[in-house]
């Protein structure tokens, strides 16, 4: 036998509340299924831009104003998602029943389920929505309004940084409570943007305290430089080390080449630069009292400064040009002395593109060319676009026609996971056999 379950619409919702569905994806679901109350891993953050005036920058570059839900690994862009239906929300409770159908009357179907009280079970509205919220996974965002440290600090006089226009002064703990990710995402992008927590006096009214600084890309390179060439005078270039080698954090023992920067400046550098490294014994190790082992990054550390020295080409002023065979001398003489590790162009691809002496300017050379005749040009990322289409003619502005793994390099950091490249070339552009084994990118 069937029951009817009386349904109502309460006309008049509760004006001190505003309900709101989300829709949440599995990955959410199993989240919160597997953990336990007390666990704080199992909360979930709801987090947004605080000020209008500051923007996000995110891993992917893109600037973003939305809300995002955050566990502790993961971060959600709330989106709203307009439909028709309207959707009532309702709870199940025990109401008088007034009025019976002319059906419910024949069957007695409400007055079996009424008690003798009169009142039966019915759902009754109390709020109406014409939208629900959808999560879609997304990178961490970190706000992009710490100011930049770009001089040297010097323990007997406490240097002043110039004013920053749109910049903050903030503590790491405050700025990852205002930034729209994840707790596990935060802490590496900011080893990555080499942030750190500086302590220095500032303006008339002395504000001393410890707060977040974004290190300029002179300072990450200087410090990186003597870092290494410290480890080479201690024969510790190739093999392990910790922090304490460095004997930067004891005052008495620090080595004077460090003396002008900041223990946290140093660390920030030296955690970008380093891969730490498992023990293989098998044994123990009690985090607490024994140093993390570290190494060189080889890969990064080389990439870091070929692309310094790819920033410096610019062929607007003069006619000079350089070939990939005289970047590569720029590039090895660059790195710290007894500093020796391969070097190949291909490295920093996405960072540049090559042309014939004969068509510097206009096309990609159809021609193998050895590198001491290819001119070799730098790609700035942060300047090109994170939407595809706009990226894919910024490109063909550069230059008319571009060498195919080099074109693929510049375009493929903001094609979405598991897309095929030549379906988007062949989409905005065309791809060109110009010798059997050799292609080109152009456009329609």
């Amino acid at each position: 036998m069937s029951r009817t379950i009386p349904v109502y619409q309460q006309l008049r919702p509760d004006a001190n509340y505003t309900y709101k569905l989300i829709q949440l994806p599995p990955s959410l679901l199993s989240h919160l299924a597997t953990t336990t109350s007390n666990d704080d891993d199992s909360s979930l953050d709801l987090k947004t831009k605080p000020n209008p005036n500051s923007f996000i920058v995110e891993p992917n570059g893109n600037e973003d104003d939305g809300v995002v839900v955050c566990t502790r690994d993961s971060t959600f862009k709330l989106r709203q998602n307009n439909h028709s239906n309207c959707v009532l929300l309702m709870n199940q409770r025990r109401i008088k029943h007034e009025q019976e159908s002319i059906d419910e009357k024949e069957n007695g179907s409400v007055a079996a389920a009424a008690g003798d009280d009169g009142e039966v079970e019915a759902l009754m509205g109390f709020s109406q929505c014409n939208y629900v919220y959808e999560l879609t996974q997304v990178p961490g965002s970190i706000l992009d309004i710490v100011p930049e440290y770009n001089n040297n600090y010097n323990n007997d006089t406490n240097t002043s940084q110039q004013p920053q226009i749109g910049k903050m002064y903030m503590t790491k703990s405050k700025l990852s409570e205002l930034s729209p990710c994840s707790p596990i995402e935060f802490e590496k992008m900011y080893r990555d943007s080499c942030l750190c927590e500086i302590e220095e006096t500032r303006g008339d009214n002395y504000d001393y305290g410890l707060h977040v600084y974004k290190l300029s890309l002179g300072i990450i390179s200087q410090i990186l430089y003597t870092l290494i060439t410290f480890l080479i005078s201690q024969s510790k270039q190739s093999s392990t080390f910790t922090v304490k080698d460095l004997h930067v954090e004891d005052n008495e023992k620090r080595a004077s080449v460090f003396a002008d920067w900041q223990v946290s400046m140093i660390e920030a550098v030296l955690y970008k630069f380093t891969s730490p490294v498992e023990k293989q014994d098998g044994n123990e190790i009690n985090s607490a009292t024994t140093p993390q082992s570290l190494r060189l990054n080889d890969d990064a550390v080389s990439h870091w400064f070929g692309i310094q020295e790819l920033s410096k080409l610019d062929y607007s002023n003069n006619g000079t040009t350089t070939t990939v065979a005289d970047f590569l001398l720029n590039w090895k003489t660059s790195l710290p002395s007894f500093y020796n590790v391969p070097l190949d162009i291909v490295q920093l691809q996405g960072n540049y593109y090559t042309t014939s002496s004969s068509t510097s300017f206009t096309s990609a050379s159809t021609s193998s060319s050895s590198n001491s005749s290819l001119i070799i040009h730098f790609v700035d990322q942060s300047s090109l676009s994170r939407d595809v289409p706009t990226r894919f003619k910024q490109l063909l502005q550069i230059q008319p026609s571009w060498k195919y793994d080099e074109f693929v390099a510049c375009l493929q950091p903001v094609l979405e996971h598991g897309k095929k490249v030549d379906s988007v070339i062949l989409k905005y552009g065309k791809k060109k056999r110009v010798k059997r084994d050799q292609f080109v990118v152009c456009g329609r």
